[in-house]
């Protein structure tokens, strides 16, 4: 569907108004894909008031990214890409399996360019273990564990710079 000047600059705005609100925002590269297969999804999504679902054009996106927090997913706008965001969904499990079954049934079609979560970027190396967990209970562990690590990692870092310094 072709818009003009002026719905483009509305469809812009409002995307801008989500990705403000928006707690997750992920997005996701697609090579070659089934329409059937994204309208399953709309339809599953749509039954959710706050998530969101929109195959973009680049530039529009770049556009509505323009001047907010989220300038630095300009890099990660590549080829044909999906944008899925929710904002203040009350049942987390509920956007985890929707999104982890969709990606998990198309592996071969999408690639994740990246995730946000509370405005800051999540390293894919941790998306893709994450969903390999089918409930965001089992991810969260495991990305608390994980920054339990780091944490101890870098503690036992400082101790021995502290030990070597004396």
């Amino acid at each position: 569907m072709l818009l003009n000047l002026q719905q483009k600059k509305n469809f812009v705005l409002r995307l801008k108004d989500k990705l403000i609100k928006s707690k997750y925002i992920i997005l996701i590269k697609f090579l070659k894909f089934k329409v059937n297969d994204l309208n399953k999804l709309r339809l599953e999504i749509n039954k959710y008031k706050k998530l969101y679902l929109v195959v973009l054009k680049n530039k529009l996106f770049k556009l509505a990214i323009q001047n907010t927090k989220y300038n630095f997913l300009n890099k990660y706008i590549v080829g044909s890409m999906i944008l899925f965001c929710s904002y203040n969904i009350t049942n987390k499990d509920i956007l985890w399996n929707i999104l982890i079954n969709f990606i998990l049934n198309n592996k071969k079609n999408l690639v994740i360019n990246a995730f946000v979560y509370n405005n800051k970027l999540i390293s894919l190396k941790i998306v893709n273990k994450l969903i390999k967990y089918n409930t965001i209970d089992k991810a969260f562990i495991y990305f608390i564990n994980y920054l339990k690590n780091i944490s101890i990692v870098r503690l036992l870092n400082v101790l021995l710079i502290i030990k070597n310094n004396k």
